[in-house]
């Protein structure tokens, strides 16, 4: 039993008998006292006290505890004993805040910025001069065409700390040139918890508005596609395709493809976000186990409203040769799991799993108006077009990771081995525009639809765009530290390696619609190009 504040204690639940006690505090001396009696239905009253120890024999205390990473202080200390330049924030600041994804956090990063919602800029430098690691993991690119992560993958609410290094360290890969962003997840808890958040959002341009978009798939609320925009199974390769020669058979394999063409118009819901977290921690063959599971379901409108005009100067005068205005509508999805387990062989000995899977969908309609060519002021060519954009990143990062300390030699030796998985699809990114010249934005003349009759390009009407890109990372990092007293100075000397192997595919594919002739006899019916895209 421990005494409280006024030195007042209590033993409970003992049998009558004889009984040993013996009392104990920090600066002072032991006692043992013998044969303390406690007889049935009566309480014993045995008052202790102790004298004070001399400095001769004081002893070494050692108090051991493990950091709190989800604090703010914490992370100060971190910073203050880490050898490299840092800046950060913990999951205690981010709770204060409405972050809604991991790209939102890094805003409020001293030196960081966020570039198209989701890319990170730090100190300036772009994208692809910044690395990422997930629980000492590197990730892998999230983009096609170029080195770089998209940070609005992970939600703000499985995150423990995120930190960014800004100077280089020997234990560190030197592949970057503004900084090293570290993604730390929720650590295992000392007692078990249940939580569940639940949050809305209202935007002002978007909610119980008009909200346009697309017949998709039915998993489309979960950030999947379910096949409804895939291209159909037994169309030929790109190789096989160029080889066919008979635009007869080309005909066939284009009435295989039958997506829906029209928009449809909706009211958009508030935004919402829920997050359930389960953490338990119990024995298991004696042994401390602890889990923590997090699921996080995020749905997100929104409505924006841009002008884009270009210019030319002619000589002494500047002609507006472009003007459109643009309304994007954009549903975005966020949805991932995270199953961190750790176990503790001994007070020296710990191993762990750390898994997150996530699936973050951006699902676009834009729709465009305007003049596509003003050069000709007497009769401009008018547009008007849409798009139709989903992009889905699946992505899964584990870590299997060891601590280890040698009191003997006071060694530490820490262990990360890592595999991260990305996908990124747009699985069919369908374009429709029309076109027209004349004097007046008027009813006039009739829209007709950019079909062309020797050529496909992306800007063409019923152009579908399909792309995928998939890159894995296996990684190891192993760290070997002592530390050493010189004198009044404590010094730490380390050393280890890291070993990365990566592997990536990309493919791409554009497939549109073109004008046919049957012979001489029988002329294509360019009326058809007047037709409403959803015929």
């Amino acid at each position: 039993a421990s005494a409280d504040f006024d030195g007042n204690y209590v033993l409970t639940g003992l049998q009558p008998g004889k009984y040993n006690l013996i009392a104990s505090y920090i600066t002072y001396d032991n006692k043992k006292f013998m044969d303390v009696i406690v007889k049935a239905n009566d309480v014993t009253e045995f008052n202790i006290g102790l004298d004070q120890s001399s400095s001769q024999t004081l002893g070494e205390v050692v108090v051991q505890a493990e950091m709190n990473k989800e604090n703010t202080n914490t992370l100060f200390v971190m910073q203050k004993n880490n050898a490299s330049v840092s800046d950060g924030i913990s999951s205690e600041s981010i709770k204060k805040t409405p972050d809604r994804s991991t790209s939102d956090v890094l805003k409020r990063v001293s030196g960081a910025s966020i570039q198209d919602n989701k890319f990170a800029i730090i100190r300036g430098m772009s994208d692809r001069y910044n690395a990422a690691y997930l629980n000492g993991s590197p990730l892998p690119s999230s983009e096609s065409d170029k080195r770089a992560f998209a940070f609005d993958i992970f939600p703000a609410g499985i995150l423990d700390n995120l930190v960014i290094i800004k100077t280089a360290t020997p234990d560190m890969p030197g592949d970057f040139a503004g900084g090293i962003i570290l993604i730390n997840t929720k650590n295992i808890p000392e007692k078990n918890s249940t939580s569940l958040s639940i949050s809305g959002g209202y935007n002002s341009l978007t909610t119980f508005k008009d909200f346009k978009t697309y017949k998709g798939g039915k998993t489309d609320w979960l950030g999947l596609d379910d096949g409804t925009r895939q291209l159909p199974g037994n169309i030929p390769s790109t190789k096989e395709f160029s080889e066919i020669k008979l635009n007869t058979e080309k005909i066939e394999h284009a009435q295989k493809i039958n997506y829906d063409w029209a928009l449809q118009t909706k009211t958009a819901l508030p935004n919402i976000n829920i997050q359930l977290m389960q953490a338990n921690v119990f024995r298991l063959f004696k042994k401390d186990f602890g889990s923590m599971l997090a699921l996080t379901y995020n749905n997100s409108n929104s409505t924006s409203i841009s002008e884009r005009r270009e210019f030319e100067e002619q000589g002494s005068v500047v002609q507006k040769t472009r003007d459109f205005k643009d309304t994007t509508f954009s549903n975005v999805i966020l949805t991932s799991v995270l199953w961190n387990l750790s176990y503790k062989l001994n007070d020296n000995n710990q191993i762990g799993l750390k898994n997150l899977y996530s699936i973050n969908t951006d699902n676009k309609t834009v729709q465009r108006k305007g003049i596509q060519d003003a050069l000709d002021p007497a009769s401009p060519l008018w547009e008007k077009s849409n798009v139709r954009f989903f992009t889905q990143n699946n992505i899964y990062s584990g870590q299997l990771n060891g601590d280890h300390f040698i009191p003997k030699g006071k060694i530490k030796f820490k262990w990360i081995a890592g595999l991260s998985d990305i996908k990124r699809e747009i699985p069919n990114m369908r374009k429709m525009v029309y076109q027209k010249s004349s004097a007046a934005e008027d009813d006039s003349v009739k829209y007709a639809a950019q079909i062309l009759g020797d050529a496909i390009g992306p800007k063409s009407a019923g152009s579908m765009f399909f792309t995928k890109t998939q890159e894995r990372i296996y990684s190891i990092k192993y760290d070997i530290s002592k530390t050493l007293q010189i004198k009044n100075t404590k010094h730490e000397i380390k050393l280890g390696g890291f070993s990365q192997y990566n592997s990536r595919e990309f493919a791409a594919r554009l497939l549109g619609y073109t004008w046919y002739a049957k012979g001489s006899a029988i002329k294509s019916n360019l009326d058809l190009a007047l037709l409403p895209e959803d015929q």
